[in-house]
């Protein structure tokens, strides 16, 4: 018989413990959120792309594409054409629609990109010159009665109308040129009642038969004539700085005589 009480080394035959389920709720959890993050990115983005769709101008798209294929250049879109003719007259709104309008590459956009080929592109229009049509400035005789009449004076060799003529004129314009070299007559470097001496009307041609006899040859290049002529007019004349300049072939105010510098 077997020995009661159980010895030492026997076992009991019973039920094995229950094997714990916590670490696959945990993983079925982790796994869980990261479906729910995804759809919600998703979600996300599928909204932002459509409210960016719903932003964008269909017209201007429609635009866009009408116009591809459409040509390049002026005369090949009747649209374009009209916005290149606005542009063209300063309006510098209908040059950057034009920019916006037109195909890439194309003669249009180079158009409207540098404001009808004012600028060097890059910035708008409107920006850059403003938000309307801006006015034609007087350039060239012509343009301006009062600026006209300072180049005649200065034609006549009415020096301190040069000075106006320059002064009074816009920058770049041939009525700014035409003062700022006494009327064709120096480099510029000098205010010409400076560089020419005076008023013309204080003595020059035509007012003195001998002088005016000095100021031919000098004109025809008797650089001695015009050496005297400096030496023997009215200082301040108009016969002194022709005299002086060497018929307007040399730099006034220096000590230099005709004679000596002129070939």
């Amino acid at each position: 018989m077997p020995p009661q009480g159980g010895g030492p080394g026997l076992q009991y035959a019973g039920t094995a413990p229950k094997k714990s389920n916590k670490a696959l709720w945990i993983i079925l959890g982790i796994v869980g959120l990261i479906i729910l993050l995804t759809i919600g990115a998703v979600i996300f983005f599928i909204n932002r792309a459509k409210n960016v769709v719903e932003d964008l101008n269909l017209d201007d798209i429609t635009n866009n594409l009408d116009n591809l294929g459409q040509g390049d250049n002026y005369g090949d879109n009747d649209t374009l054409d009209a916005l290149w003719n606005a542009c063209e007259g300063e309006d510098w709104a209908a040059c950057d629609q034009l920019y916006f309008d037109s195909p890439l590459g194309s003669a249009y956009e180079s158009f409207g990109d540098t404001c009808g080929n004012r600028t060097d592109g890059g910035l708008l229009c409107v920006d850059e010159l403003g938000s309307g049509a801006a006015p034609s400035e007087p350039n060239a005789y012509g343009d301006d009665t009062t600026l006209d009449a300072l180049w005649d004076a200065c034609t006549a060799e009415d020096w301190q109308a040069c000075d106006d003529l320059y002064m009074q004129s816009g920058a770049g314009t041939a009525y700014e040129t035409f003062g700022d070299t006494c009327g064709n007559r120096t480099d510029g470097n000098l205010d010409c009642v400076t560089e020419l001496g005076g008023l013309a009307g204080a003595g020059t041609y035509g007012d003195d038969p001998y002088f005016d006899g000095l100021w031919d040859l000098c004109t025809a290049e008797d650089w001695q004539a015009c050496d005297d002529l400096y030496l023997e007019s009215d200082v301040g004349s108009g016969y002194e700085a022709y005299g002086d300049t060497c018929g307007n072939k040399y730099a006034a105010g220096t000590t230099d005589f005709c004679v000596d510098v002129m070939p």
